[in-house]
């Protein structure tokens, strides 16, 4: 089976989720940020690790605690910049979908602990 979309230049997974980003905070101690309603806030993923629907996902041998969090995907569709947040920011988008978004969650816990995560997790 291929991959859904042939060429993917760019993976950007955004922390949109209110009510997910405080519950996430508050495991780790933290209250929400004033930062956090002011700028998108994202992480890149790696293009490389997209697989086609009932294909197997690669689980890294030191993980035990592999996870997935069900996820909307909007894939652009052209080149855009500094497009308001409005109707014409959907000019750009060809589609929707939705994706799962695989984490080994004891690695990504060691990742961010030294500030540098989630990357590889």
């Amino acid at each position: 089976m291929r991959r859904p979309l042939p060429e993917v230049k760019s993976i950007r997974d955004f922390y949109a989720f209110e009510q997910h980003v405080a519950k996430c905070r508050r495991h780790r101690g933290l209250g929400m940020v004033p930062e956090w309603y002011q700028v998108p806030v994202f992480y890149f993923s790696n293009p490389a690790s997209i697989v086609a629907h009932e294909a197997d996902v690669w689980a890294p041998r030191a993980s035990q605690a592999l996870d997935y969090e069900l996820e909307l995907a909007c894939v652009i569709g052209r080149t855009a910049r500094d497009l308001p947040a409005d109707d014409q920011a959907l000019e750009v988008v060809a589609g929707f979908t939705i994706m799962n978004d695989w984490s080994a969650r004891d690695l990504q816990g060691v990742e961010m602990a030294v500030g540098l995560g989630p990357s590889k997790a």
